[in-house]
């Protein structure tokens, strides 16, 4: 197990589901950002609630910005989760990150590859979500338009 691994692991998780994912090996990065959605400490608009700021999505400025709302409710986390989704022939609609966790534990492929693209396709899939977001923030843009 990775350094990072043992760090995370030692922070805590939210649950036994995301533990499976820690023993492979995905960037840094990716990992870190998953710690933060799971564990529920990434700080999306409504964590934010005490500066004076629009907290509306990002992305789509239909709705308040939470961390199921960003990662999974929102038209453009959900496009994108229907294509993975259906590449990794779940049977599931990821609707939050507990079921997606819980979808890929419990994924017992014979194929080690396939399970690693699996877990990495999850880690992967929620890093770019909030890289989108961040650069729809920095940049001042939505897809609304």
């Amino acid at each position: 197990m990775s350094q990072l691994s043992s760090i995370i692991l030692e922070i805590g998780t939210t649950t036994d589901s995301f533990l499976t994912l820690w023993d492979y090996p995905i960037l840094p990065k990716h990992y870190f950002i998953l710690w933060l959605a799971a564990s529920g400490k990434i700080k999306t608009k409504d964590r934010l609630e005490f500066l004076e700021i629009d907290h509306t999505c990002v992305l789509y400025k239909t709705q308040s910005e939470s961390i199921q709302h960003l990662f999974f409710a929102c038209p453009f986390s959900s496009q994108i989760w229907a294509t993975i989704c259906s590449w990794m022939q779940a049977p599931i609609t990821m609707c939050c990150l507990e079921s997606a966790a819980s979808w890929i534990s419990s994924n017992t492929s014979q194929d080690p590859s396939l399970r690693f693209l699996h877990r990495l396709g999850f880690a992967s899939t929620v890093y770019y979500i909030w890289t989108a977001r961040n650069k729809g923030a920095l940049e001042n843009f939505s897809l609304d338009r």
